[in-house]
């Protein structure tokens, strides 16, 4: 059965994935991904996970992605010293990566 197509604030996770089920924390310093979680925490919590092909880049775009990555819940967050964020979430479903409607100030995926 196809899901409806959601737009949702997206974070490129470099050298990890993130499955559906799973419950993993991992640290957050780039400042468009500090930007994603605190969109999504304003709203309801949800946010799209897709690693990067390259861990070393710093600013990927569209062709720098997977096409698949997770829709999960933010289940925690916490500041850390130096502007890092602890983020614990929790894999909801798999989905695919259609397009980015925005880059700037956080990645946006549809």
């Amino acid at each position: 059965m196809k899901q409806p197509i959601s737009i949702l604030p997206a974070i490129a996770l470099r050298g990890t994935t993130i499955l559906p089920e799973m419950i993993v924390h991992f640290d957050v310093s780039r400042e468009r991904s500090i930007k994603a979680i605190e969109a999504a925490m304003l709203h309801d919590q949800k946010i799209f996970l897709v690693t990067q092909k390259d861990p070393e880049m710093e600013s990927p775009k569209l062709s720098d992605l997977y096409k698949v990555g997770t829709v999960a819940y933010i289940k925690q967050v916490v500041k850390l010293p130096q502007d890092l964020l602890r983020v614990l979430v929790e894999g909801i479903e798999r989905a695919e990566l259609l397009s980015l409607d925005q880059e700037e100030p956080f990645l946006k995926a549809e």
